[in-house]
């Protein structure tokens, strides 16, 4: 196991030693999975420089002649060895027990302004960020210690700092849940932020490179390590085993978003086929599970991260949120999020041929979805006189084909008059409207199959 990489360069120019210290630092993140930062020494014939790597970028000390300070020196080496491996950049509430198993410590909310500590066994790793930068997401599947029957899931995220009035995926899923909104919606265990000494402060970007009075500028760089527990379900929207598994699961995390905006006032603002979850054995209402609320906002709020547009995943996101030339962005509603649900409808329908399967030439308009010109595309797809819904592959039917049709024309006629605002008494309309639409679908689908079953 690598604690902490060393290049050493005799020339001037040490900029290759660099770029192997990042390249080594991310393939330790890689590797690591309790990694939060780390060290790295670069040396020349006279000088050391001490770097650490973390989920914003890197800093790095001036370098220091450890001819004329060796005691320094000793102090640098010995900090990198150090039995304390908080100090060194691991996360001391992971651990090996007595049969080699992966563990992790949680802190649970008691309630009763006290806090137990509960134990899960890692079983796997759903999820982890391509990079360690930014959030650095993990998802791990694990097991409650003493509950074999138990399935969790653990995420880890460094959630940015850098404006005001963002709030924790735990904090508005609990927010939820206190408001009554339960099904559809990931069932809560526990959130936390992370802490690694018994100071009770969180695992914090600033904290660990000893910067304790930051400017405004360097908050930009501050990001809290959290961790939300949830109850585990199945897989996601696009690994569907058939059309009623597809839909079904899409009507129940549309009217989960529904309840969210509508009782608990939150939007969740980051659509997409990964963050919808199928959920085989749920009741309805629970048959699809909306996930991942780091992008989410209470609908009231109007703090700077509130206000701020374009998030989300850019193949699901509403037009307006990435048209370039608009010069005031606006901010954005339900509206947006039901135009990212059929998106992702329409997504799958044009790019899997059936269950598991993709095709290789995704058609048109889906394949610039992912494109600079997306927006341009989008507009022009929800302006066009006619629906271009001719290359949906043939396995989703008639049915599912007209139910995007007519998902189409909603949007056509409601994105022409949109509310300014959310205190508009339009919401529980579209919601009710674009819901029974999906309803039709699910009927249709049920007749189509049992005609096809007859012939």
């Amino acid at each position: 196991m690598c604690l902490s990489p060393i290049e050493v360069s005799l020339e001037q120019d040490t900029k290759k030693e660099r770029n192997l210290l990042a390249a080594n630092a991310a393939n330790i993140f890689e590797r690591q999975v309790n990694r939060r930062f780390v060290f790295a020494l670069l040396l020349t014939e006279e000088t050391c420089t001490v770097y650490l790597f973390d989920r914003s970028g890197a800093t790095y000390s001036e370098p220091f002649n450890f001819h004329e300070d060796p005691n320094l020196f000793c102090a640098v080496i010995c900090l990198l060895g150090s039995s304390k491996l908080q100090d060194i950049g691991f996360d001391t509430s992971f651990f090996l027990n007595k049969e080699n198993l992966l563990q992790v410590r949680s802190k649970q909310d008691t309630g009763r302004r006290s806090f137990r500590k509960q134990t899960y066994t890692i079983l796997d790793t759903i999820f982890r960020s391509p990079t360690y930068l930014g959030r650095g997401t993990f998802c791990w599947l694990a097991q409650r210690v003493g509950d074999m029957e138990s399935r969790y899931v653990i995420k880890d995220a460094w959630i940015a700092q850098g404006l005001p009035g963002k709030e924790s995926e735990g904090t508005l899923l609990k927010l939820a849940h206190e408001k009554g909104v339960v099904m559809g919606i990931p069932e809560f265990q526990s959130c936390e932020d992370v802490c690694q000494s018994d100071s009770g402060d969180p695992d914090a970007i600033l904290l660990n490179r000893k910067i304790f009075n930051p400017s405004q500028e360097l908050m930009k760089l501050e990001r809290i390590h959290t961790r939300v527990i949830m109850k585990a379900y199945g897989k996601t929207l696009n690994e569907f085993s058939s059309r009623k598994e597809l839909i079904l699961a899409f009507h129940d995390a549309v009217l989960a978003h529904r309840n969210l905006h509508q009782i608990a006032g939150i939007l969740h603002r980051d659509i997409s086929a990964r963050n919808i979850l199928i959920n085989p054995h749920g009741s309805e209402g629970n048959r699809g599970i909306l996930i991942d609320y780091d992008n989410a906002i209470r609908i009231d709020d109007e703090s700077p991260y509130a206000k701020k547009s374009r998030v989300g995943t850019l193949r699901f996101m509403a037009r307006k949120l990435i048209d370039k030339d608009r010069e005031t962005l606006e901010r954005q509603t339900y509206l947006d999020d039901l135009e990212s649900f059929y998106y992702v409808l329409c997504w799958i329908m044009w790019t899997y041929i059936e269950p598991g399967k993709k095709t290789t030439a995704i058609p048109y308009p889906a394949r610039m979805w992912d494109k600079e010109t997306a927006y341009i595309v989008k507009a022009a797809h929800l302006s066009k006189p006619r629906f271009e819904g001719g290359h949906f592959q043939q396995y989703f039917g008639k049915s599912l084909s007209a139910l995007a049709k007519r998902l189409w024309a909603f949007l056509q006629r409601r994105t022409e008059s949109a509310p300014d605002n959310e205190t508009s008494p339009l919401p529980e309309e579209d919601y009710k409207e674009f819901l029974a639409e999906i309803s039709k679908g699910i009927a249709d689908l049920t007749l189509e199959e049992s005609e096809a079953q007859i012939g």
